[in-house]
């Protein structure tokens, strides 16, 4: 009985270390897989402010607080924890951010939602202390870094057409 249990046991390190083999190698290629798409587009990105405290009032008046020279595209999160009752929900999130520079940043987001009209909405948002990006579905880091692209693009094409037809107006009206 005590053979088994060693053979078992010595089978079961064996594999324990094997996957963490593979997942080390699935880990280094995810990464080289989004740091190549990250160089590919960094210039063809908008990084917004990031806030540290977002309280929403009302349907349109909002106030942001804003973490100091932070600029970032948020990539990917992971909600660690949600509840709901009678009177609201609260949940936290863990938020992967691509930063202006080139680098990761975790964030750790906490949202108190009330259902009653005269409350407000507050979001608060710190630098988390856990800093691991594999905790993240890089997949879908992939596919909100191609949004932003796409947002982007459209954005810069509005923009140009409404520059054009500022011109011609100008144009037009200087013929007169």
């Amino acid at each position: 009985m005590l053979e088994k249990l060693r053979e078992i046991t010595g089978k079961i390190e064996e594999i324990q270390a094997e996957l963490s083999r593979i997942e080390a190698k699935a880990n280094d290629m995810d990464k080289a897989r989004l740091d190549e798409a990250i160089s590919v587009c960094m210039k063809g990105l908008k990084f917004e402010k990031i806030y540290s405290q977002h309280v929403a009032k009302s349907r349109y008046a909002d106030d942001y607080e804003y973490l100091d020279g932070m600029r970032g595209i948020k990539l990917a999160e992971k909600n660690v924890k949600f509840s709901s009752g009678q009177y609201g929900k609260d949940y936290a999130d863990r938020e992967l951010f691509l930063m202006a520079d080139g680098t990761f940043k975790v964030f750790y987001l906490v949202a108190d939602i009330s259902y009653w009209q005269d409350q407000n909405d507050v979001y608060e948002r710190q630098v988390s202390k856990n800093q691991d990006i594999f905790q993240f579905d890089f997949d879908e880091a992939l596919e909100n870094l191609l949004k932003a692209l796409e947002k982007r693009l459209i954005n810069l094409g509005e923009r140009t057409k409404a520059q054009q037809a500022r011109i011609e107006k100008l144009r037009a009206m200087q013929a007169q």
